[in-house]
């Protein structure tokens, strides 16, 4: 019964470790590149351009109303280029993320196989599953039994049918 419930707890992490892999690595996003002390000072400089340009009339000073624009739209480069070169660092860091939870989930499944493929999970009476007994058991062979590659079915598709239930009820 232990292994059951132990191998059930493993499937439903494993089925939503890929489904929050951006809330994950947002978080690691957040920690690992954050902006640097230029590129916030950057962003205040514009910010300070930004209100001293509202305060200047452009029919009345015209020329300092330009030099001004000239100014913010070159600052939005500079902010721009730094925020570019720190979202392809995020966005990498978003795949990797990703594709790692779902080779995690894979081995994860692998080795659950692997170490207890002829070990039944549970024993019932044979008769508890007649037509079916070869199914269960798969792959111990032991008639009655429950293996594990009959309990990841089953424990998927329960989580699957679960999480597509509270889809709908949202």
């Amino acid at each position: 019964m232990f292994l059951a419930t132990f191998v059930l707890c493993i499937i439903f992490f494993m089925t939503y470790l890929p489904k929050y892999g951006s809330v994950i690595s947002r978080w690691l996003c957040c920690v690992l590149f954050k902006a640097d002390e230029n590129e916030l000072n950057l962003r205040s400089e514009l910010r300070d351009l930004k209100t001293e340009q509202t305060t200047v009339s452009m029919s009345e000073e015209f020329a300092r109303f330009f030099k001004l624009q000239r100014r913010i739209d070159k600052l939005g480069q500079d902010i721009k280029q730094k925020g570019n070169a720190r979202k392809q660092k995020i966005s990498a860091i978003t795949v990797a993320v990703q594709f790692g939870g779902k080779v995690l989930q894979v081995l994860t499944m692998l080795l659950l196989f692997y170490v207890l493929y002829d070990q039944p999970l549970l024993q019932f009476s044979s008769a508890w599953f007649f037509p079916f007994q070869k199914v269960v058991a798969f792959p111990t062979g032991t008639g009655g039994s429950l293996g594990i590659g009959f309990w990841i079915y089953v424990c998927t598709a329960i989580i699957n049918r679960f999480d597509r239930y509270m889809g709908l009820m949202q």
